[in-house]
């Protein structure tokens, strides 16, 4: 074989080396804006999912129950639209389509990947899934680069996100990570609870300013109700014991403060939550002591969990209250000192990782666990 046949075979073999070098990079490309277009889909159906899922908190708390379902329904779908559309898959904005892409049911078991929320009304919902398309009836099919020279020309992307939205919050279980469970060592007649829900009683003259968590005089919209004086058992202003019999001041102190660990639970098997009827009997303690007024006055505007009982039996120290729910407020004022003694608080939404849900405590209000991705 001649010099030159040697050179002429060195030409070829580059030219096929060329085609295979360039279609590994034509893979590469395609199959990197693929999974870049994935990921792309994913956030937002993710981001959707979240959405619809706080939208359904909201209409699940007290002041939006009275919506029609329908309503309510279209208002989550519609919300993870717009979350939707507020990301770009493929170079174009997320699409959905909200009565076949955002389903919204009940999840028996959130760790089967492979369940499907169940329909079922909406006062009964505890998941939202989310499903973000770019297909043919949806954005189009997304165009690829280098592999049209293969005869592919486009690809199609779905994604989906599964929000857990449990909204019957039947009580608190410090753990390692939340330790402190935001319950507070107080309980408060239900059927009062109600009437201030309902506008019956109570007033607006504070406010309390998101901006700054803090409150000052002046309507806010949202009108307090008068948690002292109220009717308890004789002898005991409604302090309950968290952490043993006569549980004493510095341990009340810490809990108005920071709420309830695991130890102050101890008697209650480390949880403070409502059996399967509904109910959670526990011992109150005697009076209202001056002493608390600082600690009362140091959580003015931060949520808390406050026990509702339904009824109570004995007096002072022997009082046993029977809880039947849990209301999620803020103190705006106390006043301990003198004769004119007094407590404000208002509704206020409590969102916090240790609140424990179930199919009971449906007396429950204002209290949330924070939708959160389980799929």
């Amino acid at each position: 074989m001649t010099r030159s046949n040697r050179r002429g075979n060195i030409v070829v073999l580059t030219a096929v080396g060329l085609v295979l070098i360039l279609g590994m990079v034509a893979f590469a490309v395609d199959t990197g804006y693929m999974l870049v277009v994935k990921s792309q889909a994913q956030v937002a159906a993710d981001a959707a999912a979240l959405a619809a899922g706080g939208e359904m908190c909201d209409i699940l708390m007290a002041q939006r129950k009275n919506l029609r379902e329908d309503k309510a329904l279209a208002q989550v779908r519609e919300e993870a639209r717009k979350y939707c559309a507020k990301h770009r898959v493929g170079g174009k904005k997320g699409f959905l389509v909200p009565e076949e892409d955002v389903t919204i049911g009940r999840l028996v078991d959130h760790c089967d990947l492979n369940e499907d929320p169940k329909p079922c009304p909406l006062s009964e919902a505890n998941a939202i899934r989310v499903t973000v398309r770019r297909d043919a009836d949806r954005g189009g099919a997304i165009p690829l680069f280098f592999a049209r020279v293969l005869g592919r020309y486009d690809f199609e992307v779905e994604a989906t996100a599964t929000v857990l939205v449990a909204q019957r919050v039947v009580g608190v279980r410090p753990t390692p990570d939340h330790p402190n469970g935001p319950l507070f060592p107080y309980t408060f007649k239900e059927q009062e609870w109600r009437s201030a829900l309902d506008g019956l009683t109570g007033m607006d003259e504070w406010t309390y300013d998101a901006k700054t968590g803090k409150v000052h005089p002046g309507p806010d919209g949202v009108p307090e109700f008068s948690f002292f004086p109220i009717e308890t058992s004789k002898g005991n202003f409604g302090s309950i014991d968290l952490g043993g019999s006569n549980n004493a001041t510095p341990d009340l102190k810490r809990q108005i403060v920071h709420g309830v660990n695991e130890q102050d639970l101890a008697d209650f098997g480390g949880e403070f939550v409502l059996d399967d009827t509904g109910s959670l009997y526990v011992n109150g303690d005697t009076g209202l002591s001056l002493a608390v007024e600082p600690d009362m006055q140091a959580i003015l505007g931060e949520p808390r969990l406050m026990p509702l009982y339904a009824s109570y039996e004995g007096t002072g120290n022997r009082t046993m209250y029977r809880i039947v729910g849990f209301a999620g407020i803020r103190l705006m004022e106390v006043q301990l000192k003198g004769g004119d003694k007094f407590i404000l608080a208002q509704p206020a939404i409590v969102n916090d990782p240790s609140v424990v849900t179930g199919s009971a405590g449906t007396q429950s209000d204002y209290a949330v666990f924070a939708p959160k991705l389980v799929k």
